[in-house]
């Protein structure tokens, strides 16, 4: 492991993805934005073990999945310096895995600008007035940030992702934003609306975010 990798809170939780995926099997990734129609909301990130789609089959079905103490220690850290931030009214989090797999992470904002600030401490960076958020809500409208160009980025600076990069096609991505009302229009080429036109779903892979070959940026009207 590099030295970068080793300070960078970000880089422990991509190592933590791939520990579970060659210890178990294949990951989906679900990320819910949910925004409350004053501003804030909250946004949650669940990862899910599927040890039914394991490399090893059977052998590893009944292995349960255990998270180093030092990755462990080291996400609970960044959680708690979240949750005193200014603009974030609550921080949850499950960091033991559940008997189907599954750890989560829920934060509660009052507005973008917290979420976004929350969002660069946990990427093991510091947002200041220059740094682009990764999401912007004003009333009745949300944008996102394509986040396609950072994963293919850190594929090619992190060793260990270089090294078991063939497993990217195993990791199922699923982003969803939730608005408080029908949306009224909408640009994002790989995103669907949901038949209420309250929620905008986009599902992909790893491989293809790390390749560019989907982009992730959304903005919405409702």
């Amino acid at each position: 492991m590099n030295k970068k990798a080793r300070k960078d809170p970000s880089m422990k939780i991509w190592l933590l993805t791939f520990f579970i995926l060659i210890t178990g099997g294949c990951i989906e990734i679900s990320e819910e934005l949910t925004v409350d129609g004053k501003g804030g909301g909250t946004v949650s990130l669940t990862v899910r073990l599927d040890q039914a789609g394991s490399l090893w089959g059977g052998y590893l079905a009944d292995m349960e999945m255990v998270i180093p103490e030092n990755v462990k220690a080291s996400l609970v850290s960044s959680l708690e310096k979240v949750r005193a931030m200014e603009g974030i009214t609550g921080v949850e989090a499950d960091l033991d895995p559940s008997p189907d797999g599954m750890i989560m992470a829920v934060v509660h904002f009052t507005d973008s600008r917290a979420l976004n600030r929350a969002l660069y401490h946990l990427a093991g960076k510091k947002k200041n007035f220059f740094s682009p958020g990764y999401i912007r809500i004003r009333e009745h409208k949300i944008k996102k940030r394509n986040l396609a160009g950072i994963m293919k980025r850190a594929v090619h600076r992190i060793d260990e992702l270089q090294a078991y990069g063939w497993l990217l096609p195993m990791v199922a991505i699923e982003s969803t934003v939730r608005v408080p009302e029908p949306a009224t229009g909408f640009s994002g080429r790989h995103y669907e609306l949901s038949s209420d036109r309250r929620s905008l779903i986009l599902k992909t892979s790893a491989d293809r975010l790390a390749a560019g070959d989907c982009n992730t940026s959304l903005r919405c009207r409702y």
